[in-house]
């Protein structure tokens, strides 16, 4: 964690604090900066509190930055003021130090994320932010000393590199993190340290006065690549307070321009601290890049190798070498013992050959090496034990222009045999069905045609014994009569319906829909079952909607209504009531049946649509079971539906609903 991070984790009186005790000690170091400037200089030679407001400034939060502005005005005049430089200046010096600190504050950390140097591309954006800076506050302090009377480029450069070497070596302390000032190397640091003490000893030497500073950097490569960027940060600092005292020692190639010209001496050391504090700083930052990417590639690849190593479906990567040659490159113990090759290792590198594969894989793999096609599946049959592999192989060329086979191949017997069996499984069913189908259809022929010669003899029987009641018989043998003609007609019912439950399994062709008045189908139903109701003292009244219409197909409408209110007739008592109501919506129109019978019980309803079926409340009640199985049928073919709603005691409602529109 670096010092910045530290400050923005801490409570917000404290990070306050730390402000304003950045703020107040740019005051001493400002005034010691100017106090130990040559004399008659009108710029610093070096400005170290440009870095303490940089880091404050950094710190600042939302409308805080504006206070800190401000702050930097005040503290920068207060440290000129105390140097001795009149008010103007010292104000003009406090503004520009000011807009500088917000310059690189606000660039650094593009306008209010944390400042840092993690990555090169931070490093690039805080150096920008430093030139940046010191730019526009040199001009604006060249603009304070030319409007004094000095010398305007002088104050520019001087301000420029002072400060933006003073930013570089000092704020970056605060930026960097408390890891990059450790190693675990101590005794290459050691003897890294020693060898630039004695190179910066060497190039600073009195007696040296040749051009030799940039001996120092290639030591500080060394350092960089194999220690933290902290402290290669401490290395530059110290370097670079090293070559500014070679001014004072005359010592070094430095020291020789300065004795001819102080000035140009002085920007020489500032230009030259400033290179190295970017070299080092960006050297280090893209050294800690490269090993953050390679950490995580390794990372990477443990992960894919662990997750092929590991998987349960088998893995080779095979690289083609010269010719058809492949070379092993991975592979997992899976690939090895479905394809017969065994024990194959991720390390091995060995050149294998096509032979050591399956035969049914030689020939896929010999048209991907030529190039004839980039991927194949199939299934094969792995060894002599009968195993089937799901095997699917693709080449692909890598970033280095080799030819990369991948094979990938899974067990997949179980799964084989399973589909198999479920195919055999599903065809017998299928036999089975069509043996059912074909078993129904011969019993509901067989239905039919005793049906059928049924109905002749019947209607002999019924036409014969209504004859014999028109004859002067003894009241016995009317009575004999009557019975026989009640279960004559009963028969005839059931015949009938099985007739129609024929008919409806075997019909194939469309009937005429034609438009239905629904108030003349009913009143013509009632009026049929009239004198079944009258036996029975029942009133059948009518209610809701009138007047309603709609396309279907009269004689299956008919005959559905007529199985409805004849249930509802068989299950009324005596004297009871029948309502046949009428309610239309924009999409159907629905008939409602309903009697005030002993109703149905939950246990029957469930089951009244299927044939034969008989509720136990209908076991002394005449009937064949097919009504309701012969009506649902009928109207699931003009598209609509038959339900029954019933409350054991409380009656029973029929409802057929029927689409206003044909096909809805």
């Amino acid at each position: 964690m670096s010092f910045i991070s530290w400050a923005n984790a801490a409570p917000a009186w404290f990070r306050d604090l730390l402000v304003a005790l950045l703020l107040l000690l740019s005051i001493p170091v400002g005034w010691a900066s100017i106090a130990l400037s040559p004399p008659g200089s009108e710029i610093a030679v070096w400005w170290p509190a440009a870095s303490l407001t940089v880091v404050a400034a950094a710190l600042a939060r939302g409308n805080q930055r504006v206070l800190v502005a401000f702050g930097v005005v005040a503290v920068g005049f207060v440290a000129n003021i105390a140097a001795g430089r009149p008010v103007l200046v010292a104000l003009g010096y406090g503004v520009a130090n000011a807009v500088e600190a917000s310059v690189v504050s606000l660039i650094a950390t593009q306008g209010g994320r944390q400042v840092s140097i993690d990555r090169v591309r931070d490093a690039s954006r805080l150096f920008l932010g430093v030139f940046v800076g010191a730019l526009i506050s040199g001009a604006l302090v060249a603009a304070v000393v030319s409007f004094d009377g000095g010398d305007a480029l002088r104050a520019l450069v001087s301000t420029v590199t002072s400060h933006a070497s003073a930013v570089l070596l000092l704020a970056t302390l605060a930026i960097l993190p408390s890891a990059s000032f450790r190693t675990n190397r101590p005794r290459e640091l050691v003897l890294q340290l020693a060898l630039l003490g004695a190179v910066t000893a060497f190039i600073l030497s009195p007696q040296q006065q040749l051009p030799l500073g940039f001996l120092i950097f290639p030591v500080l490569v060394w350092g960089t690549f194999r220690f933290g960027v902290g402290i290669m940060a401490l290395e530059s600092l110290a370097t670079a307070a090293i070559v500014g005292g070679s001014l004072f020692w005359k010592g070094g190639a430095f020291s020789a321009v300065y004795v001819e010209n102080p000035t140009i001496g002085i920007y020489l050391v500032q230009l030259y601290v400033v290179t190295m504090a970017v070299f080092a700083l960006v050297l280090g930052r893209a050294r800690a890049e490269r090993l953050r990417v390679a950490a995580l590639s390794r990372a990477r690849e443990v992960v894919l190798r662990s997750g092929i190593v590991g998987s349960a479906v088998g893995f080779v990567i095979l690289e083609r070498r010269a010719g058809s040659q492949l070379r092993l490159a991975a592979a997992n113990d899976v690939a090895g013992n479905l394809l017969g090759t065994g024990g194959l290792d991720w390390r091995t590198g060995e050149i294998v050959h096509l032979d050591q594969f399956p035969a049914a894989l030689v020939e896929p793999l010999g048209e991907l090496i030529e190039g004839n096609t980039t991927a194949w599946s199939g299934l094969i049959p792995a060894d002599s034990s009968g195993r089937i592999v799901d095997a699917h192989l693709t080449r692909v060329r890598s970033v280095r222009g080799t030819v990369v086979l991948t094979v990938q191949v899974e067990d997949v017997t179980l799964r084989e045999e399973a589909r198999l069996a479920n195919e055999r499984a599903l065809e017998n069913e299928r036999a089975t069905v069509e043996k059912l189908r074909e078993t129904n259809r011969q019993k509901d022929d067989f239905v039919a045609a005793v049906s059928h010669e049924l109905r002749t003899p019947l209607t002999s029987i019924i036409g014969f014994a209504d004859e014999l009641t028109q004859l002067d018989l003894p009241d016995e043998a009317h009575t004999y009569l009557e019975v026989v003609t009640r279960n004559a007609v009963r028969l005839g019912e059931l015949v009938e319906d099985l007739l129609e439950v024929g008919r409806l399994n075997s019909q194939t062709q469309l009937k005429a829909v034609e438009k239905l008045d629904l108030d003349t189908v009913i009143h013509s139903v009632i009026a049929d079952l009239h004198h079944a109701a009258s036996d029975r003292d029942l009133a059948i009244t009518t209610s809701g909607a009138t007047g309603v219409s709609l396309p279907s197909v009269r004689a299956d409408v008919s005959r559905i209504l007529i199985n409805l209110i004849t249930n509802a007739i068989k299950f009324s008592p005596v004297g009871g009531e029948i309502t046949v109501a009428v309610t239309t919506s924009a999409m159907h129109v629905r008939v409602s049946v309903h009697d005030n019978g002993a109703g149905i019980s939950p246990a029957d309803l469930d089951r009244v649509f299927e044939r034969f079926y008989r509720a136990s409340s209908a076991a002394n009640i005449p009937g064949s079971g097919l009504g309701l199985v012969i009506s649902r049928a009928l109207a699931e073919g003009l598209g609509g539906t038959v339900r029954l709603r019933s409350v054991e005691g409380s009656g029973t409602t029929a409802e057929l609903t029927l689409p206003r529109t044909p096909g809805t």
